[in-house]
């Protein structure tokens, strides 16, 4: 969400992020005496928030209807930062709220109290016919359904995730994509030389994104052969210790690199460093890694399941049968061997082309909501709630 706002913003968009908290008085004065941070979220110097920070006075315990007294007192807090905010940058054209699992009783108030349309899109792969939950204690299933069918446009990030959404909904979907911003391409692309060969993973550390398949295709493919080749493996989560265990059984260990957690500045230098990316995912919505990678023109192999699927071709990556270690482990030793017949400038070209800012703008500003305003201001205001 962060990229489409800055994205947005690049382009005189004017956006603003609605960020929504809840705290009893009593831990509001325990993180007041201890120093700490109120609304604990990474802040963009770029980005305006709208800092909705709800203090619950009285014990909910002590009151009849609490879930009723909650929803109360965050609707009465949001509506004053929302004035706060109409004032201070004028009422917006339009809410625009991400993700369903949380904060829709705030964007449906906000739209009606101040009569401002809404538009939606979702990211949780989470979702199906089946299996619907509801996140919180204000909403039902059927009220989170209705939300979304009187939502003004809705969005899924890849075209096989809009018509699942649509399915599940039973009202349509567009595609949005997810977007990288200017900065992510403001880099020249250095010709790597293949005297070291290093694959890269950056995602949290899950079974659903399988790494382990990963360390164990790896050393499939290169314990005898190609010792000039290396794996980087990068992400938060519980498997960091289970991965490193991996490696030293298999023998690897010192051809492999597990590192945890790492900001964005520092991803961008395992970019810079690397030959090819890995996804071995299960189950992907879109995958924001693999237009992070093609952005510093790096080949890829993923997984072939949805998402990925409308991103990786013949021109900037390999595909392999998901779960299938032998695939995997061919695939990798076909990058290596073929690295050369990948154009690095082509596949960043395409990224900044198809996922760049403007890919984002074009999509959403090409609405009667905004055609008038546009060609009259050439500016408008998106507020986002996010989820």
């Amino acid at each position: 969400m962060e990229e489409l706002i800055l994205s947005l913003g690049s382009r005189n968009i004017q956006v603003g992020n609605l960020i929504s908290q809840e705290i009893t008085a009593g831990n509001y004065l325990k993180k007041l005496l201890r120093g700490q941070v109120l609304l604990d979220y990474r802040r963009h110097p770029d980005i305006r928030f709208v800092e909705n920070l709800t203090i619950h006075f009285l014990p909910l315990r002590w009151q009849k209807n609490p879930v009723a007294n909650r929803l109360q007192n965050i609707l009465r807090v949001t509506e004053r930062k929302f004035k706060d905010y109409i004032e201070k940058y004028g009422k917006p054209d339009l809410i625009f709220h991400h993700g369903i699992f949380d904060y829709t009783y705030i964007t449906r108030h906000l739209a009606a109290k101040f009569d401002i349309p809404y538009w939606y899109k979702e990211h949780s792969s989470y979702i199906n016919a089946e299996h619907f939950p509801c996140s919180n204690d204000f909403e039902t299933p059927e009220k989170l359904k209705e939300f979304v069918r009187h939502s003004g446009r809705r969005f899924a990030a890849s075209a096989f995730y809009a018509e699942k959404m649509g399915a599940v909904f039973s009202v349509p979907f567009e595609v949005l994509h997810n977007v990288l911003t200017d900065q992510h391409f403001s880099h020249e692309l250095e010709i790597r030389g293949t005297h070291s060969f290093v694959f890269l993973n950056v995602a949290i550390m899950l079974p659903a994104k399988n790494q382990q398949l990963i360390v164990r295709a790896f050393a499939k493919a290169f314990v005898a052969d190609f010792p000039q080749c290396k794996l980087v493996i990068a992400g938060d989560g519980n498997l960091h210790s289970t991965l490193e265990t991996l490696c030293q059984e298999l023998g690897i260990n010192e051809k492999v690199q597990i590192l945890k957690f790492q900001n964005r500045s520092e991803i961008k230098t395992l970019l810079s460093k690397s030959h090819a990316f890995v996804l071995a995912s299960d189950l992907e919505t879109f995958g924001v890694v693999l237009i992070e990678a093609m952005g510093f023109g790096l080949p890829v192999i993923s997984s072939r399941i949805p998402g990925p699927m409308e991103l990786v071709n013949d021109k900037n990556g390999l595909f392999f049968e998901p779960g299938n270690v032998d695939e995997l482990a061919e695939a990798m030793k076909t990058m290596v061997d073929q690295y050369r017949q990948f154009d690095q400038n082509a596949i960043k070209d395409q990224i900044v082309r198809e996922y760049g800012p403007d890919s984002a703008v074009q999509i959403l500003m090409d609405h009667p909501l905004f055609s008038e305003k546009q060609s009259a201001t050439g500016s408008q205001d998106i507020p986002s709630t996010p989820a």
